[in-house]
């Protein structure tokens, strides 16, 4: 899994549920969603940087390689071209070769014969110090913002939950649906409230954005009055202060090559 689709399901793994932060020892460290739009053009420069890097790796190994940056699905118009881009030039050009043309390409790129087979057990650890071709010396070389969340995760989220699981917070959460009901909607909490909306949205979304424009300020009001923005943004500092404590090594030493200047 690359960095930027495993930083977006850690970042996001509780979306919508946790208001604005208050100021945490967190917010120092790239990649953990306080600044998630300059983490995101960072992102963009440094992988322009590694896929430049890949190509210089490929050609001196003999290969061709196109430079090719992740595209953003909101841009592609079709589904035609969704799978050209799902593709890219490089899959494209490795399909022209012939079987054993194809395994030495693959493996002077991934360091795996075939990087598309189901045997996830054949596939490069990306945490492995070494391995992985061509790509794996480019993200050694440029680990890059969201490396410490891609090592962290299960201990990021696992303290992202922590904070809702925080009886302070499961109390605001009562008073929070109280306020709801009394206004007409019938929530147990945001997490309720976001998981219903999402699958309305699935099923209609247009329907489902006139029930977010009406359930929406009600919830923010319900938010302020029951205290519960205030007491998740105190419970989720005191957690995010101890979760920086605990891996400050590993948040320091990544961070560090995350501001290596890129090009």
């Amino acid at each position: 899994m690359n960095r930027r689709i495993l930083a977006a399901i850690v970042v996001a793994a509780l979306a919508g549920v946790l208001p604005a932060r208050a100021q945490s020892p967190l917010a120092a460290y790239p990649g953990f969603g306080h600044n998630a739009a300059a983490d995101e053009a960072r992102y963009e420069q440094e992988e322009r940087q590694r896929e430049q890097m890949i190509a210089q790796c490929m050609r001196a190994a003999g290969h061709q390689y196109t430079p090719s940056p992740s595209v953003d699905a909101s841009t592609l118009r079709s589904a035609a071209e969704a799978r050209a881009a799902a593709e890219g030039p490089n899959l494209r050009h490795a399909q022209t070769l012939a079987p054993e043309q194809r395994q030495a390409y693959f493996m002077a790129l991934y360091g795996v014969p075939d990087p598309y087979t189901e045997d996830a057990s054949k596939l490069h650890d990306p945490a492995s110090p070494t391995g992985g071709g061509c790509v794996g010396e480019a993200l050694r070389a440029l680990p890059g913002v969201y490396a410490a969340a891609a090592a962290l995760t299960e201990e990021y989220v696992a303290m992202r939950r922590s904070v809702l699981e925080d009886a302070r917070v499961t109390a605001a959460e009562g008073r929070w649906a109280e306020c709801m009901r009394g206004r007409g909607q019938n929530f147990t909490s945001p997490r309720q409230m976001h998981r219903e909306l999402a699958t309305a949205a699935r099923a209609n979304r247009e329907q489902a954005r006139a029930r977010i424009r009406e359930v929406d300020p009600v919830a923010r009001q319900c938010g302020q009055s029951s205290g519960l923005d205030s007491t998740i943004a105190q419970v989720r500092v005191e957690k995010e202060t101890a979760f920086v404590a605990q891996h400050k090594a590993t948040l320091d030493r990544l961070a560090a090559q995350a501001r290596q200047p890129t090009q």
